[in-house]
């Protein structure tokens, strides 16, 4: 199994788990699941659903190589090969990919009746929550760090953007789509 799969349903088992000892403030979810949702989502309380890449632009690697060579500062330090080889440059022994997941979470609230500000409130309060819970799910704190293999070893995640957008109608039938992107640093031998 690919450390890629590996980490989706680490993910996804490290925030089941979370969700159940402490949920967000406010909102309610019903889905955690790698893969796409089949069912409908009209009866279901928020669904969030974790994907390799992007699941809405096929375009998009799910793996990129880095030139750990480069010196340019990266979100993770100074550099990566400051971080990795501590200003050394490393002599063969593996190379090194960005890795990329898409977190979806769909929110129809046409069931609640809640009014906009509600509905606003929350779907913010579990985007919150599912943000900090995926900057505390680093790899080696949800043992997925190393492939079954040995072969692969993620370093670290960050979030690297998200994405909210509000539909549905006046009154009470709001519904709120958001997707959260993340990436891995991933070393292979």
């Amino acid at each position: 199994m690919s450390i890629q799969y590996e980490y989706m349903t680490a993910l996804r088992d490290y925030l089941e788990n979370a969700y159940i000892n402490q949920p967000p403030v406010m909102g309610e979810v019903g889905v955690f699941k790698v893969g796409l949702f089949q069912a409908s989502p009209e009866n279901t309380p928020a669904v969030i659903t974790i994907h390799p890449g992007d699941f809405l632009d096929d375009t998009k690697p799910t793996e990129e190589y880095i030139d750990t060579q480069r010196s340019t500062p990266s979100e993770f330090g100074p550099s990566i090969r400051n971080q990795l080889f501590g200003g050394y440059t490393e002599m063969g022994g593996g190379s090194h990919y960005w890795l990329h997941w898409s977190i979806q979470m769909q929110y129809f609230m046409t069931q609640l009746g809640y009014d906009q500000e509600m509905a606003q409130l929350s779907n913010d309060a579990i985007v919150t929550w599912l943000k900090k819970k995926i900057g505390a799910a680093q790899p080696f704190a949800i043992n997925c760090a190393v492939s079954a293999d040995h072969q692969e070893v993620l370093i670290r995640t960050v979030i690297e953007k998200t994405i909210e957008r509000e539909g549905g109608g006046p009154d009470t039938s709001y519904i709120w789509r958001n997707r959260i992107y993340i990436k891995g640093l991933l070393h292979r031998e």
